[in-house]
């Protein structure tokens, strides 16, 4: 409901799909706000907002409600063999740090007492003066390498039979070493406390030693602790001057010093400034600050553009960023630094002030729509969505890109700018996908205001999450076997048919998916014809090269046709072998088309026979012509056992007449000229063909038997 905001005030909110079940629960989504009265930006002022900050070497502590400089920790072993006598023993009287040896042995046999210090901070082993290497570093030890490395060392070697070096370390121990550090102190033999001066044991008691100073002599000893922290003390005694001992221990070290990185800020219409405030963890003088504002730009790295030491608080110009690139994100970063008392200083805000830019952002709640989201390859899918323009500030021309995405593979939907999209306005955007080119599960997406390909936006804006609209689809994919047809003369061959010479062959595919359409025309795409002449050769027939008609499938029905008159001037046998598919690859069944045929360009005509026969109330008449042209002149008599002519089919009643095999359209219905049913019995005929004047030449065939000088049989049976 509605509320008066009140100035400086952070708010916090959170929205979750309703629960399905107590076991689920919600799932919420929380975001916050401060309202300042006459400003606009970014800012966090409240510690539940900075855990969206990111911090480098810096820890966010939501109980303590602080941040902490990070710890780093490693883990230290020592081992100590009493009387070391073998090579062995020497090597493995030693010290390392995550199981990396830092040093080993000692200064020949005399018994001696190492001491390593680790710095606090590095937790790096503080190393020994060698030829005017580290000159601080010379508290009255050794000078002398062990076994002659020649090299600094990281432990310092204490001659316990000289009275000097046994002093020196007691000063070492009480003073040389800052709090803080560690101490690792183990025994080189064993211990010979009888030429300890009274202010080692003094030493040793300081730092909260209880054992190694009470311990009996010549035994070999690990003391270790974090000085000024007696609670980490660690002591361990042999108990023979010739015993194996070890020791463990973690050890740790705060850095002093930490990175707060806030979140990416921007894009935004023009920049104003920033301010910060910090406070102390602790009064220290060691506390400092370096607030920076680096620059993020589509396709470039981060870059440092201003920074200002102003401790505890500040504000900063951004004036000269205006003038830099207006898809510009800028980020906060505070270098923090406390290396005396290793506590973090803390912040209280940050802000960056601007004038915002545009913000758009798919609504379906306002308008949505998908026709489908299964359906058949080829078959046109509709999507339309609402784009809202969400904020007070106008967008340029609306840019809005459609993809496919669908076994690795992307479909971009060519699609024009639209119009400018202005504060407040709502476009309802509708699409259709073409769905030819893909198949099986995919994804659409919508994406307002896209990403090209240099990284940057379109167009600079607040966000893009909500740009983004993502549908999973199913495309099925297109199995049944398209419907190949072939026809010469406008019928289907028998094979070993004799055809003319001059035939008109259509080739035909017809498909049952109504989205495909057979109308791409690409030299023969849905055809591969193969003839083979007389002679044996073979060759493909090409759309360009052979003179073939393309007729594209149209309207409801998905039927392609490819048109072919070829001119046959050899005779002989021929054979036709024909390859379809559909759009979507399918064939035209398991098995090419193939059809033999017979090419003669000489005239003739079979021996007509009729079907039925005998017949009792009509029948058809059968026969073959060869030659390029069917006669001109051709007729039917048929007569009485006497010779007398009762009937005459003259050739325009037989119907169209083709070189080949022809069966006529017309039927005998036993009647005589006069329209007189004829008696029950047998009836002679014959025919006459002739083209140009001359008879037709007979054709032999094994119906040729039946006939006599040219006269068959009929007969009448009712």
């Amino acid at each position: 409901m509605p509320f008066t905001l009140q100035d400086s005030v952070v708010y916090f909110w959170r929205c979750s799909k309703d629960s399905i079940s107590a076991e689920h629960g919600f799932n919420w989504r929380t975001s916050s706000f401060q309202y300042l009265q006459g400003k606009s930006g970014w800012g966090q002022a409240h510690f539940d907002q900075f855990a969206t900050d990111q911090g480098v070497r810096l820890n966010y502590r939501p109980q303590q409600r602080r941040w902490d400089f990070d710890t780093t920790s490693v883990q230290l072993k020592c081992e100590v063999y009493g009387s070391a006598s073998t090579n062995f023993e020497a090597l493995g009287t030693r010290y390392q740090l995550d199981l990396e040896v830092q040093e080993y042995s000692g200064y020949g046999f005399s018994p001696a007492i190492m001491v390593a210090v680790m710095d606090s901070a590095t937790l790096l082993p503080w190393e020994s003066n060698y030829n005017g290497t580290n000159p601080d570093h010379d508290f009255g030890n050794s000078m002398l390498s062990a076994n002659a490395r020649h090299r600094p060392e990281k432990y310092f070697i204490f001659m316990q039979d000289d009275p000097a070096q046994m002093d020196a370390l007691a000063s070492m121990l009480q003073s040389a070493v800052p709090n803080g550090n560690y101490l690792l102190i183990y025994s080189w033999q064993y211990a010979v406390h009888n030429e300890w001066p009274q202010s080692l044991f003094d030493a040793f008691t300081s730092l909260g030693s209880s054992s190694v100073v009470a311990s009996p002599d010549s035994l070999p000893f690990i003391f270790f602790l974090k000085k000024g922290y007696p609670q980490t003390k660690q002591e361990i005694i042999g108990t023979s001057s010739n015993s194996y001992i070890s020791l463990t221990a973690p050890i740790a070290s705060v850095s002093g010093q930490g990175t707060l990185v806030s979140v990416p800020i921007g894009p935004a219409a023009s920049w104003t400034d920033a301010s910060w405030h910090f406070e102390l963890a602790d009064v220290s003088q060691g506390d400092s600050l370096t607030l920076e504002v680096h620059g993020l730009t589509p396709g470039s790295a981060d870059q440092l553009l201003l920074s200002s030491n102003a401790w505890p608080s500040g504000d900063l110009s951004l004036d000269n960023l205006n003038a830099l690139d207006d898809q510009l994100q800028v980020k906060l970063k505070a270098q923090l630094k406390d290396e005396i008392n290793l506590t973090a200083p803390q912040i209280k805000s940050w802000h960056v002030f601007n004038t915002p830019v545009p913000e758009c952002a798919l609504n379906p709640s306002r308008a949505f729509y998908l026709s489908n989201d299964t359906i058949t390859r080829g078959q046109p899918l509709k999507l339309s969505v609402a784009i809202e323009n969400i904020s007070s500030r106008d967008m340029d021309s609306l840019l809005v890109q459609y993809r496919v995405e669908t076994d690795g593979s992307i479909y971009n939907l060519p699609y024009a700018r639209k119009a400018p999209l202005i504060a407040g306005a709502v476009l309802i955007d509708t699409v259709v996908f073409d769905t030819r080119n893909w198949a099986g599960r995919c994804m659409l997406f919508v994406e307002a205001n896209p990403k090209l390909t240099n990284g940057s936006y379109d167009q600079p804006e607040q966000t893009h999450f909500n740009n983004i609209l993502q549908m999973p689809a199913v495309v099925r994919e297109d199995k049944i076997n398209p419907l190949l047809e072939v026809t010469f003369d406008g019928i289907h061959l028998i094979d070993n048919e004799i055809v003319s010479p001059q035939p008109e062959i259509i080739f035909s595919m017809r498909d049952d998916n109504p989205y495909l359409l057979l109308n791409q025309l690409a030299d023969t795409a849905n055809f591969r014809i193969f003839l083979s002449s007389p002679d044996g050769n073979q060759r493909q027939l090409f759309y360009t090269s052979d003179n073939l008609e393309w007729v594209a499938a149209q309207g409801n029905t998905n039927k392609c046709r490819l048109i072919w008159k070829p001119n046959f001037k050899r005779d002989g046998k021929y054979t036709l072998l024909v390859q379809g598919s559909d759009v979507s690859g399918n064939s035209a069944g398991a098995d090419d088309y193939k059809i033999n045929f017979q090419i003669d360009t000489r005239p003739s005509i079979t021996e007509v026979l009729n079907y039925p026969n005998p017949f009792s109330t009509r029948t058809r008449f059968v026969f073959t012509l060869t030659g390029r042209e069917v006669p001109d002149e051709m007729k039917i008599q048929i007569m009485t056992i006497t010779g007398q002519v009762v009937r005459e089919i003259m050739g325009y009643e037989l119907g169209p007449l083709r070189i080949g095999r022809n069966l006529t359209e017309y039927w005998w219905d036993g009647k005589d000229e006069f329209g007189d049913p004829l008696a029950n019995g047998v009836y002679l005929y014959r025919v006459i063909a002739r083209t140009a004047g001359q008879e037709l030449e007979v054709r032999e065939t094994e119906a040729s038997s039946y006939f006599h000088k040219g006269i068959g049989k009929m007969y009448i049976i009712r």
